[in-house]
């Protein structure tokens, strides 16, 4: 290999790892499934910016509820996918399944 092949195997092999360590172990889709609503949800209820500009999203707290929900059976999922046996999956799917209808 020749100088120039070195430079272009190391620029594609930082973009490469830095999307690698990203995507190892869902980072990404633990950021985007948990953190992120939760964030949205702790930024409604501490402002209520939505409710004085737009329309009041949360209403009740059973509206609370089930927007909470949401984060927390991702992670669920997420910890169940990433730490749980085999066996011990199905609970986290089933709360996988129940955040994605509610998200709906």
């Amino acid at each position: 290999m020749n100088g120039n092949e070195t430079q272009v195997v190391r620029r594609v092999n930082g973009p490469t790892r830095f999307f690698r360590f990203l995507t190892a172990g869902g980072w990404l889709l633990l950021a985007f499934t948990v953190v992120l609503p939760a964030v949205a949800l702790v930024l409604e209820l501490a402002t209520r910016m939505c409710a004085e500009i737009f329309f009041d999203p949360l209403p009740g707290i059973g509206h609370v509820l089930a927007v909470a929900a949401v984060p927390i059976a991702y992670l669920v999922a997420w910890l169940g996918a990433r730490f749980a046996p085999q066996r011990l999956r199905w609970p986290a799917a089933f709360l996988a399944g129940l955040a994605f209808g509610l998200s709906l």
